[in-house]
């Protein structure tokens, strides 16, 4: 059972991708790759049918994308319908958020997934950190998720669901011979805290200045100002990611003058209400 569930989410994400790859509108640069969501299954090619044993188990499939108003997403939902209508004994619920800014009702719709038992979900969530509670949620349910959008915050899922950080065990582990560096620009402070030796930016391409203060002012023990430098960038930190990575900095590069906003594929032009919001993140930090 377990295995044709993975057969089918693996089916399932090249047909999401297939489908966008169908819209007029370009596909955003974020779409994964299949293989990346399935590095830990170690199924052959021949698994993708269902053992004979399984055949008639019914699987439950639920997808949770963003708004269906952009062409994009409304093409990836006719997608997966239709790809669902050619399965045996597979049945698939696909919802949209209803607004690029309804955080907290994309995360009640997906946990009312989770509350219907569903044998494994696909999302595409609004933000890094929106769907962290119901991730957790659905990994202590044994839910298997598939991301096939913005990057979920892998330390936040794990501290939601109360395990123990990777970054602590390695630190840890490690007694100092290993240098950590933190990945996100978020968690500088908690990182340097374990010991961490720095972060790879990008919150330092736009404000460089700040976030070397907020490093600096950690290792020369000013812990509430390195905490405070923490604190006033998490509103740009976010706004960084609230679109695949380097799309918005490099907007805000382009907001700033610095370049002139061109971009090479794979890349796309940031839809307008993530655009105004990343202008109001920069302006609230000084950067405008």
């Amino acid at each position: 059972m377990k295995r044709r569930v993975l057969a089918l989410l693996l089916a399932a994400t090249m047909t999401l991708g297939l489908a966008a790859c169908g819209s007029k509108e370009e596909a955003p640069a974020d779409t994964p790759a299949p293989a990346e969501t399935t590095d830990d299954v170690e199924a052959p090619a021949e698994d993708a049918e269902a053992p004979a044993e399984t055949a008639g188990e019914e699987i439950k499939i639920g997808v949770l994308l963003k708004p269906e108003s952009n062409e994009y997403w409304s093409s990836m939902k006719a997608g997966i319908l239709e790809w669902a209508e050619g399965q045996d004994g597979v049945t698939v619920e696909v919802l949209c958020a209803e607004s690029e800014d309804n955080i907290t009702g994309q995360l009640e719709q997906l946990e009312n997934m989770i509350s219907k038992d569903y044998d494994a979900i696909c999302a595409a969530p609004l933000s890094l950190s929106n769907l962290v509670e119901g991730v957790a949620k659905a990994c202590e349910a044994g839910i298997p998720i598939v991301n096939i959008d913005e990057a979920i915050d892998a330390d936040a899922v794990k501290e939601a669901g109360g395990n123990i950080s990777q970054i602590a065990h390695l630190a840890a582990i490690s007694k100092g011979k290993v240098d950590i560096y933190s990945g996100n620009d978020d968690h500088i402070v908690p990182l340097l805290s374990l010991g961490g030796k720095g972060v790879i930016s990008v919150l330092a391409n736009v404000a460089p200045r700040q976030t070397h203060e907020i490093c600096q002012k950690f290792f020369d023990g000013d812990w509430a100002g390195s905490c405070k430098e923490q604190l006033d960038a998490m509103e740009m930190c976010e706004a960084l990611f609230c679109e695949v990575n380097p799309i918005p900095v490099k907007k805000a590069l382009e907001m700033m003058g610095l370049i002139n906003g061109a971009l090479r594929m794979p890349l796309s032009r940031m839809e307008p209400a993530h655009a105004e919001r990343l202008e109001k993140a920069m302006k609230a930090y000084g950067l405008l």
